[in-house]
């Protein structure tokens, strides 16, 4: 699907985060804007290899092979109580690929109460469309993927919650560190890492994994925006319990069951249900 619109299907400046709102003067003339469901859509290839020249060599962009399974997935066919939509996002603006962006909606469906979560995997805007407006758009689009996810699961509107994986913030990384005062200024917020220790599974080659005697996870840093609730300062553990195993159902698809034990055994280190949490600034240290 692709049009070329004043703003892009299914979302509207409302969407935009408190301190993208600037971005709702953009002007989208000369733009089409491409859903990918699929690998053999036209617009999907292009993304993929802006992609994974940016992160590829970097160990943060999935192979081909995932992304296709990722886009098998259907909302209407669950998968361990959890609807999921992968979409990822092309821009171009006349034939040159301004922007491109992938994410993946999450319903747990066991758990109607609790927000939907959107993992954010990757944002791509090239070099000569930043700084105009765009960039604030492909920050809100995930949205629409949340929206969609729920009503092709037959589920009633929930929240909904963007989520990003971060590693600690250390100035001694000014790359790093640059990336979560970006978040850090449009309204993305951290949980606090001292008392949530999230653990992003082992991305190695099972054969690496083997060698080393088994898996070891990652531990970073989430990195949300509540959409609509973005002056809260504070989030039940209960909450952040349902991102997380949305994001280890995730997961769970691409990576072997043992592979995944560590992450899930991470969970009942969480605290209780009701336990707030804090929301902190994504630069703060410690």
């Amino acid at each position: 699907m692709s049009l070329t619109a004043p703003i892009p299907l299914g979302i509207t400046a409302a969407d935009l985060a408190p301190a993208d709102l600037r971005s709702s003067d953009f002007d989208w003339t000369g733009f089409s804007i491409s859903f990918s469901d699929s690998t053999t859509h036209p617009r999907f290839q292009p993304g993929y290899d802006a992609l994974w020249d940016e992160f590829g060599d970097k160990g943060e962009m999935e192979q081909h092979a995932v992304i296709e399974q990722r886009m098998s997935w259907m909302p209407e066919r669950p998968v361990a109580r959890h609807a999921m939509l992968y979409e990822m996002v092309v821009v171009m603006h006349d034939d040159q690929l301004a922007a491109v962006r992938d994410h993946t909606a999450i319903v747990d469906l066991a758990n109607p109460h609790e927000p939907v979560t959107v993992h954010l995997s990757h944002l791509l805007v090239m070099p000569r469309y930043r700084g105009n407006g765009l960039a604030g758009w492909m920050r809100a689009l995930p949205i629409r993927a949340a929206r969609e996810c729920l009503g092709r699961a037959k589920q009633a509107p929930r929240p909904i919650t963007l989520v990003a994986e971060m590693e600690p913030a250390d100035p001694a990384h000014p790359d790093r560190f640059k990336r979560l005062i970006a978040y850090e200024k449009v309204g993305f917020v951290k949980v606090d890492p001292s008392v949530i220790h999230y653990l992003q599974p082992d991305f190695r080659a099972a054969s690496a994994i083997d060698a080393a005697g088994g898996a070891q996870p990652i531990p970073l840093s989430l990195v949300v925006r509540r959409v609509k609730r973005e002056d809260e300062s504070i989030v039940q553990a209960r909450e952040i319990k349902s991102i997380v195993a949305s994001l280890y159902t995730l997961y769970g698809q691409s990576f072997r069951e043992q592979d995944m034990t560590p992450n899930r055994a991470s969970l009942a280190t969480y605290p209780p249900d009701a336990t707030p949490i804090a929301l902190v600034p994504p630069s703060r240290i410690g």
